[in-house]
């Protein structure tokens, strides 16, 4: 699953805060957490320190075996495709992408990964969800825009065909 917002956003609280509420019965493995419910067990490694790049952390991560995989940014080819692995062997994994919409967010996706890699995020990709605070018309407040798409026979026909 996909989540996107625009930069300088407190999109990670918010993923962190959906991620959470869910039942976790194996470690779940992320960057940062500040607060840990008692509803499961929590992983983090430093990188750097406790693994040597965040790419050997992921795969490592992987290999935990956990019910979730928190991704805070997907900032490179090494990372999505070790993310696609992880879907590929049916691990839940949350990401985030500094992206505009939904379509750009695929399209960002897609360019991180070898042609041949195309049809495995369309089988593997659940949804991506999008976020954004637009002012009101008196400019005095915010209020939540989002989409949702969830993918089903036709969004994969379009990511497989890179119609996007």
């Amino acid at each position: 699953i996909m989540y996107w917002s625009p930069v300088f956003s407190e999109f990670d609280n918010d993923l962190k805060s959906f991620i959470l509420g869910s039942k976790l019965t194996s470690p779940l493995i992320t960057k940062e957490v500040k607060q840990i419910p008692q509803k499961g067990i929590l992983s983090q490694k430093e990188v750097g320190v406790q693994t040597p790049s965040f790419n050997a952390g992921l795969t490592a991560a992987l290999r935990q075996r956990p019910d979730i995989i928190m991704i805070g940014e997907v900032r490179d080819s090494d990372t999505m495709e070790t993310m696609l692995q992880g879907a590929e062997s049916g691990h839940q994994i949350f990401a985030s992408l500094h992206t505009k919409n939904v379509e750009d967010t695929i399209s960002k996706m897609a360019g991180f990964l070898p042609q041949n890699k195309i049809s495995s995020l369309a089988s593997t990709l659940c949804g991506v969800i999008s976020q954004q605070l637009l002012p009101t018309m008196d400019e005095k407040n915010l209020v939540l825009a989002y989409e949702i798409m969830t993918n089903n026979t036709e969004i994969q026909n379009i990511i497989r065909k890179e119609l996007f």
